[in-house]
């Protein structure tokens, strides 16, 4: 009797090993009772794969990982076995890819097959690849949309630094002042219109009149019809006469008189004869040109030093000092046309300063902006009215030895 019991616990606990050990390779997804082939694939990362993972072929599960360890080369690289079917035929050149098979991110094999006439043997090792994952192929889909935002911003930034620019208050006073004009001129209209419409009203008799007249004109000028018939017979037999006359005579004249003054313009160009000299001979305009800018400077010099010239005194009181041209203005005082004065900061690039040489200066909590200096407040006056049109704010500023200062005291200082 315990024999029986004991050969019947040693057969359940045979029947149970084997259970268990069925279970086990079932959840690894191996089949003990099926002979399959093993392949293996090298991988940089696995992203999530794990044992028992399935391996896809167009979707559909052939075989699953059997194992998962790292290569025993030192390089940190993995080493993935898996198993399908035996007799299933891997042509070669064929790819072992991670992929995802649902949002949740769950890891398989799937086989890509290579259409080749040749065949991988079992043990043999297929190349691999892996899919990226979401947040790979969200960024390569969001990297595009994220630099043309930084685009459109920085195009924002500009047109906002422009506009910023150009609707300041001056502009925006100028505007207002505008629309109250046009408000006055449609006012006026108004005015004007009824001042007209009375004026009708008061001289519509003598405007009837004036009808009446036109009528009488048109009337006796029907009437006399045959007159102004005989003033067009006359007119056209006058034509007539004048069509008759030889003409050929004159024209020829004109022509030769036409063909001389061609010749003595062509003359002139060519420098022949005192007057081509004269038109075409640069050295009596440089010899005008030098003799007026030595004049200019003789009479400076007499200005400023007339006691060179004309003597007065009977006491020789020591050595006369002369003033000469070059020192007038030693006195480190130039004229800038200040461009632009802004709290915000306005690139030198900008196209707003274009073909125009620019200096910034950061006074307080403000940028100022100046053009290139002049010792001549005439050129910064002239300046001043080139750049008018793109900065109604310009004006001229005096600087002292690099300072800024009135520009009443620079001029009275420059002269």
């Amino acid at each position: 009797m315990n024999r029986k019991r004991l050969a019947r616990t040693g057969f359940l606990f045979v029947v149970a090993m084997f259970l268990l050990y069925w279970g086990i390779n079932f959840l690894k997804g191996k089949d003990i009772f099926q002979t399959q082939d093993i392949y293996y694939a090298k991988y940089d990362r696995i992203d999530g794969l794990v044992e028992s993972s399935p391996v896809m072929l167009n979707g559909y599960k052939i075989g699953s990982v059997s194992n998962i360890s790292f290569q025993q080369d030192g390089s940190g690289k993995l080493l993935v076995e898996f198993v399908v079917p035996q007799g299933f035929q891997i042509p070669k050149e064929s790819l072992a890819k991670i992929i995802s098979i649902d949002l949740m991110g769950t890891k398989s094999v799937s086989l890509i097959i290579n259409k080749n006439t040749a065949f991988h043997t079992s043990g043999d090792t297929l190349k691999s690849d892996i899919e990226g994952d979401l947040k790979e192929q969200v960024s390569m889909q969001v990297a595009p949309l994220k630099n043309k935002a930084e685009q459109l911003m920085g195009s924002l930034d500009s047109a906002l630094t422009v506009v910023t620019y150009v609707f300041n208050e001056r502009t925006r006073d100028n505007l207002k002042e505008s629309f109250e004009n046009m408000n006055n001129t449609i006012l006026n209209l108004e005015a004007t219109s009824e001042d007209l419409k009375e004026v009708m009203h008061v001289n519509k008799a003598v405007l009837t009149k004036i009808l009446a007249n036109i009528d009488s004109v048109t009337t006796e000028v029907n009437s006399n019809k045959k007159v102004f018939s005989q003033i067009t017979q006359n007119m056209a037999s006058f034509s007539d006469t004048l069509s008759n006359l030889e003409i050929s005579p004159i024209i020829s004249k004109a022509h030769h008189a036409f063909n001389q003054l061609d010749s003595i313009v062509i003359a002139l160009k060519s420098g022949k004869g005192t007057m081509g000299k004269l038109l075409n001979d640069d050295k009596l305009y440089n010899n005008l040109q030098y003799a007026s800018h030595d004049l200019d400077r003789l009479l400076k010099d007499i200005r400023l030093n007339p006691q060179r010239y004309i003597h007065f005194s009977a006491i020789d009181l020591g050595k006369d000092i002369y003033i000469t041209a070059s020192n007038e203005n030693n006195r480190g005082i130039v004229f800038r046309v200040q461009l632009l004065s802004t709290e915000m900061e306005v690139p030198l690039a900008s196209p707003i300063f274009n073909g125009i040489e620019v200096e910034q200066k950061r006074i307080v909590d403000s940028y100022h902006y100046y053009a290139q200096e002049h010792t001549k407040y005439q050129d910064a006056l002239e300046q001043l009215e080139e750049v008018r049109a793109k900065f109604p704010d310009a004006e001229i500023i005096g600087f002292k030895n690099g300072r800024p200062i009135k520009l009443k005291k620079a001029l009275r200082l420059a002269k």
